[in-house]
């Protein structure tokens, strides 16, 4: 049998995506839909895409990364295994070093996977150093619930934007009324939301700017756009 390059499978995200779907047309073309409340192409695409957002190599920690030695953290993409991966060791890994200096997270995101929100969310409460996030550029969903829920302070840029998704995406596969509780109570615990917003059983996205975030709760600071510096001779 001829040997495949596996290099070949991290630049092509075309050619990991045929295999995964490969793959999982065998699997389903055996066993059928594993849940039957999905549409077939809907059950397909998402696990073509949790698969491929999960990554095919675990992130690397360098413990002489700059913005490490200054205990920031910068994540500016989807929240799955592969990113919260990351951010819990180098949340963990900057709380072992000091239980008390902050650890600054400046975070963009188009959103995720609940579960993966939620294991960002308990290493933030198990460090006992605050964490602080910031978010940028847009910080959506699972973004929102990481943001609202940070252990130190919490703020947005004057350009961002926060949406709050008001349903759980990748609830079909856990017992609904479980997974919709303790999204819901996270909400509750750590913002302001308007009451017509619950339940959170419909799929409706609510667009926030900065300063409604302030207002429902989900920050407690705008940092404000720096104006831009008058150069000598200007």
């Amino acid at each position: 049998m001829a040997s495949f390059p596996c290099f070949a499978l991290r630049e092509s995200t075309g050619v990991r995506r045929w295999l995964v779907a490969t793959a999982l047309c065998l699997c389903l073309g055996c066993t059928g839909l594993a849940d039957d409340r999905l549409h077939p192409y809907d059950y397909f695409d998402t696990m073509v895409d949790r698969h491929l957002e999960a990554g095919w190599e675990d992130p690397v920690l360098r413990t002489d990364d700059a913005l490490l030695a200054q205990r920031k953290i910068v994540s500016t993409a989807g929240i799955n295994e592969r990113t919260a991966k990351d951010l819990i060791a180098r949340i963990l890994y900057l709380d072992a070093i000091d239980g008390e200096a902050p650890i600054e997270v400046f975070l963009a995101t188009q959103g995720g996977w609940t579960d993966s929100m939620f294991a960002v969310i308990d290493a933030m409460e198990m460090a006992t150093a605050p964490v602080a996030v910031t978010g940028i550029g847009g910080i959506y969903s699972a973004g929102a619930g990481i943001l609202c829920s940070a252990t130190g302070r919490r703020a947005a840029t004057e350009n961002s934007i926060v949406m709050v998704h008001a349903n759980e995406s990748d609830s079909e596969e856990r017992p609904s009324e479980l997974s919709r509780g303790r999204y819901e109570a996270l909400w509750r615990r750590c913002a302001r939301l308007p009451e017509e917003w619950f339940p959170m059983t419909e799929d409706v996205s609510h667009y926030m700017s900065p300063a409604e975030a302030l207002e429902y709760g989900l920050i407690d600071e705008i940092l404000p756009a720096r104006k831009p510096s008058t150069r000598v001779g200007e």
